[in-house]
């Protein structure tokens, strides 16, 4: 079983030591404008890159229908 954050404030992306590894990051827009966030794709690369920087697997469930998957999975870059 993996564990995720769903989270969009990349602040928070911290685990207590003890618990067990976190794979990776979730979200969705809804989480993101809550966060304070514009919801585009410079925000979702942005997102990306922190959890590459924080040794997490990456971002997922970014709701990716709104934007051309290739692009983004191209610019993921840890």
């Amino acid at each position: 079983m993996k564990i995720y954050l769903d989270c969009a404030v990349a602040t928070r992306w911290k685990v207590p030591p003890g618990c067990p590894p976190v794979a990776g990051v979730t979200t969705n827009p809804s989480l993101i404008f809550q966060a304070g966030l514009r919801v585009d794709l410079p925000t979702y690369l942005h997102l990306v890159h922190a959890a590459g920087e924080r040794g997490l697997d990456g971002l997922t469930h970014v709701a990716m229908d709104q934007f051309d998957r290739d692009t983004v999975v191209s610019k993921r870059q840890f």
